[in-house]
């Protein structure tokens, strides 16, 4: 009877506000830490999951609002899926094919669509799960803190 009501976590495992973003090499031949400016908005996601799609409708909404945003997104899918998408965005936006196994071994994520706002020493200063209103919070985030350090 003790098991009956016993607490079980379901809470997506992430990585942790404060951890360090590992500096994992991307499919055009670089490295995350290259990509990373004053801030990254990182998009964890999965071609074959609707909750993604939706996700990547939001995202486009969302850069037509804020304009260029220093962003990469992490996908699994077959290449011409992951071509599509560097078809769709702009190129500022930087897209790689990255397996949802990976997500979960190298980047201790095992949930999609995920967002993760990174600051320039690679630390975890945001995540969330993905959709329009979490773009902004961790868009306005990350410019306030380069606003807050810069003065």
């Amino acid at each position: 009877m003790t098991n009956l009501f016993k607490f079980h976590d379901h809470r997506p495992k992430t990585l942790e506000i404060g951890e360090t973003f590992p500096n994992i090499k991307l499919t055009n031949g670089g490295y995350f830490n290259e990509l990373v400016d004053d801030y990254l908005l990182v998009i964890l996601l999965s071609v074959y999951c609707k909750a993604c799609i939706s996700a990547l409708e939001e995202l486009s909404i969302f850069l037509e609002a804020h304009g260029p945003v220093n962003l990469l997104i992490l996908a699994d899918g077959p290449d011409e899926k992951i071509e599509y998408l560097r078809n769709e965005f702009p190129e500022n936006v930087s897209i790689s094919k990255y397996a949802v196994h990976d997500m979960k071994e190298k980047l201790k994520t095992d949930n999609t669509p995920w967002l993760y706002g990174v600051a320039r020493n690679g630390v975890v200063l945001k995540s969330y799960v993905c959709g329009n209103e979490y773009y902004k919070l961790v868009y306005e985030d990350a410019r306030a803190s380069l606003d807050s350090n810069s003065g």
